[in-house]
């Protein structure tokens, strides 16, 4: 486990956000590229892309938690803005 001295500027900066930003989650994208430097609109890629994106969702952290848990929900679930 990480220990960060409650003083220091990542804090100060952790408490600032805290009390400017409410709310939780926000959005990222995570950018997929072919192996082979080709087309990742070719059907074997985007197989590969959309199980890449149900392992994402698959995702449990050490206390349990899931991306469910974690996303950035709108009120109707996880925001999901697709997969391209």
């Amino acid at each position: 486990e990480l220990w960060v001295d409650q003083h220091s500027q990542q804090m100060k900066n952790m408490n600032w956000a805290d009390q400017y930003f409410d709310g939780f989650g926000r959005p990222n994208r995570l950018l997929i590229t072919a192996k082979d430097g080709g087309n990742v609109l070719e059907m074997d890629k985007m197989t590969e892309i959309l199980q890449i994106a149900d392992d994402v969702r698959a995702l449990v952290d050490e206390s349990g938690k899931k991306f469910a848990d974690v996303c950035l929900n709108l009120g109707n679930g996880c925001f999901n803005s697709g997969v391209l």
